[in-house]
């Protein structure tokens, strides 16, 4: 007698017998009740949660509607209020802008001072560059006498160069003080 394989699709060695196939068939009705009586559990217990979140729900919205109302009214008499004050302050802007000085004299005033500025820098320019010069007459000089190669020569040029430094701060701080 030959044995028989077993049967790849699932691994038995013979039919299986209608007491076996009854039993499967009795195992898959239990798990299938135990698993429609879940099911029916979990529906009932969302359909509950459902239920109670639109009750919950249509009690917010009717809080936040009558809290919506209240907050109208609050706004209407602060508006009321505002618009009041608004007139006010309009007012009192009106007046305030009858006392201010005209655009165009503001910017002839402007343009004047401006104009001073200006000139009061090409002053500087001038005196600058005579100054630059001054420095230049004393760096020639100071040479000079450095190629002498004397001590004494050297202090001399020394003063000359500060004596003429100090006159051009000087001169300078005579002018910017002297701006009419």
């Amino acid at each position: 007698m030959a044995t028989r394989r077993p049967d790849p699709a699932n691994g038995r060695t013979h039919e299986p017998s209608l007491r076996e196939i009854t039993g499967d068939v009795d195992a898959l009705r239990e798990l299938m009740d135990e698993r429609d009586r879940r099911y029916e559990d979990r529906f009932n217990a969302q359909q509950k949660a459902v239920e109670a979140a639109l009750a919950a729900q249509e009690k917010q919205t009717l809080a936040a509607f009558n809290s919506g109302e209240k907050a109208i009214a609050k706004q209407e008499a602060a508006q009321a209020s505002y618009n009041e004050r608004t007139n006010e302050f309009r007012g009192q802007l009106a007046d305030q802008a009858r006392t201010f000085i005209p655009r165009i004299e503001t910017e002839q005033g402007f343009k004047q001072v401006a104009l001073e500025i200006e000139r009061i820098r090409e002053e500087i320019r001038r005196e600058h560059d005579g100054l630059k010069k001054e420095i230049a007459s004393l760096r020639e000089t100071r040479s000079a006498i450095e190629g002498a190669g004397t001590k004494q020569a050297k202090d001399v040029s020394m003063i000359v160069a500060i004596i003429g430094a100090i006159t051009a701060i000087l001169g300078t701080g005579y002018i910017v003080l002297r701006v009419p």
